[in-house]
């Protein structure tokens, strides 16, 4: 599963966002919408305040990618295409979702990789990703612009 729990003791006081940012390598803003969205427990209720003060034990609820070996058809320095298959997800709907593609877009590129649209479930065929934030927000203003477009073709036997 790609959201894991995991306890951790802390020792000296620390916020929120600063533990997360050290344990995980993530950025700030990274690390403050985690906390923000309730992924911090302590004594089993989340906290959402990215300045509380923590310490003791905790637990942590974040994104850990499982790759079911679909791999990008093409990779550049700022996307991937992958060949998505039929009856996965693009991203994870809830956070008991076993496997989406973001486990993939992740595991080729890592945490900040992302999918710049939506492809449903049912639907097999081109996803595009997008290796890291920049990346990601040009693509995606792409899509919303319309200089980059989706096209279907259905194949019916």
């Amino acid at each position: 599963m790609p959201f894991v729990k995991r306890p951790f003791h802390i020792e000296k006081p620390i916020k929120a966002f600063l533990f997360i940012m050290h344990k995980f390598n993530f950025t700030q803003g990274e690390a403050q919408r985690l906390v923000a969205k309730g992924r911090v427990i302590i004594n089993g209720a989340s906290i959402y305040d990215t300045g509380a003060i923590i310490e003791g034990e905790i637990e942590v609820v974040y994104f850990e990618p499982k790759s079911r070996g679909v791999k990008p058809i093409f990779v550049d320095k700022n996307f991937l295409v992958f060949d998505k298959p039929s009856g996965v997800l693009v991203h994870p709907n809830t956070m008991a979702t076993e496997y989406s593609m973001l486990d993939e877009v992740r595991t080729h590129s890592g945490q900040n990789a992302n999918g710049v649209h939506r492809i449903d479930m049912e639907t097999s065929g081109l996803f595009l990703a997008s290796r890291h934030k920049d990346a990601e927000r040009f693509l995606k203003g792409s899509f919303e612009k319309k200089t980059i477009q989706k096209h279907y073709l259905a194949w019916v036997t």
